[in-house]
């Protein structure tokens, strides 16, 4: 079994061949799959950048911006914005963006499962995915032309999709089936790698620091 998961405001989008769903917590369901993509970082630098961030900007060029920095792994433990931010400033020279601190407790949720089940993870950004499927920048994902063009895209491949669920947004259920296209990608062999494999599994989590496509 492969799945594609976003996060959403009720926890997580996961889409497979069968079904798509929202569920509170990945760890009720990782023992369920052989591997799961997901749209938020699985393996943390020690410092600000990563190198498959970059590379992910580069192939979304005009559309680079969807792609936030990771922040590093050393501000996983904080709770508090302010002081997120303060040590920020104090370890790395740079403040913390309200964005980036919103995803920290789902960053925690990831790293840990990944540190629980090495393998089973893999990142995906499914604007990355997008990009991969047309070959050409689309319109954000915000726009109704963006939305439609997603939305076929998704059910050339998987079908009709309910993209009203509860506790997510519409585009969330289509990111997550863009990621799980990413996923199928790399069960056949035929995915991209951004970032480098031969860097091996970062010290103490068990991943390698790549995004696959």
């Amino acid at each position: 079994m492969l799945a594609g998961a976003d996060g959403c405001r009720g926890g997580w989008v996961v889409a497979t061949r069968h079904d798509v769903r929202v569920i509170p917590t990945l760890g009720a369901v990782v023992e369920q799959y052989e591997r799961i993509g997901v749209d938020m970082p699985v393996a943390l630098a020690d410092t600000w950048g990563r190198r498959c961030d970059d590379e992910a900007r580069r192939l979304l060029a005009r559309r680079a911006s969807t792609i936030f920095t990771a922040p590093p792994r050393p501000l996983l433990t904080h709770t508090d914005y302010a002081q997120a931010n303060a040590a920020s400033k104090e370890l790395f020279g740079r403040g913390l963006t309200h964005q980036a601190f919103n995803l920290l407790p789902k960053m925690r949720e990831v790293v840990a499962l990944a540190l629980e089940r090495p393998g089973v993870l893999l990142e995906v950004h499914p604007e990355c995915s997008f990009r991969t499927m047309t070959g050409h920048d689309l319109a954000s994902k915000r726009t109704p032309a963006g939305f439609a063009e997603r939305r076929v895209l998704i059910e050339s491949v998987f079908g009709t999709v309910d993209t009203k669920l509860s506790g997510a947004a519409r585009d969330d259920v289509l990111d997550a089936y863009a990621v799980l296209w990413s996923v199928e990608r790399h069960q056949r062999g035929e995915h991209l790698v951004l970032g480098d494999e031969r860097d091996g599994p970062v010290a103490g989590q068990g991943q390698a620091m790549v995004i696959i496509v």
